[in-house]
């Protein structure tokens, strides 16, 4: 139910701001071509966009450069985006990385150890405790930005988690969500008097291989 006791069903649509459809974001290229996506979607009955905050398949779009530092065309660009998603009813299902590209360009992504970051290796994406406070910095900055704008329906902690991430170590998941889940619940509470709702993305396959379920 909405604010306003209407029903209310997340009807989504997966998309990337490096998508053709929402390229018009950076630089602010074409932001009418955008919104006339974003009203196409709504026309016909999308409810939310799945989203991630850094959609590294190249460096064009990281959202923190160098690790730490939220680049400032970047958060205009999520500034415009939101506000669109206002204008034309859509919310958003926020994750904060592409695990698939963050994995496949490491070499080049500002958590890198060898780009100034703190992680080592991507094995460690999960465990590497550093990186864990930058997760949770990310988070918070998204929260405390966007999190009030009623555009934001819930955050997906982690997308396609995979053991990989954790040096195949048996509780990276539970040990991830148990710290960033709460952390972020916990915040929103003080900013707002409640949370978001909150989610995981698993990459299953790999966990039947392996015979962890």
């Amino acid at each position: 139910m909405t604010d306003q006791g209407l029903p209310w069903t997340p009807i989504g649509q997966n998309d990337a701001i490096t998508w053709p459809e929402l390229r018009g974001l950076i630089g602010r290229r074409d932001l009418p071509a955008v919104e006339r996506h974003l009203r196409r979607l709504s026309d016909t009955g999308i409810t939310c966009l799945r989203l991630m905050l850094e959609y590294c398949e190249n460096e064009e779009c990281h959202l923190e450069r160098p690790a730490g530092r939220f680049h400032p065309s970047m958060v205009a660009l999520w500034d415009d985006l939101v506000g669109l998603c206002a204008q034309v009813g859509l919310r958003l299902l926020l994750t904060p990385f592409d695990t698939f590209f963050t994995w496949n360009n490491w070499a080049n992504h500002p958590y890198n150890c060898a780009n100034g970051g703190p992680c080592a290796d991507r094995t460690q994406l999960l465990t590497c405790r550093r990186t864990r406070e930058l997760i949770k910095a990310r988070l918070a900055f998204a929260s405390e930005r966007w999190g009030s704008s009623g555009v934001v329906f819930a955050w997906d902690l982690w997308n396609e988690m995979h053991p990989v991430q954790g040096q195949d170590r048996p509780d990276c998941f539970e040990n991830f969500i148990e710290d960033v889940g709460p952390f972020l619940r916990n915040l929103e509470h003080q900013l707002y008097g409640r949370a978001h709702l909150q989610t995981i993305s698993m990459f299953g396959p790999e966990l039947q291989w392996k015979q962890w379920l």
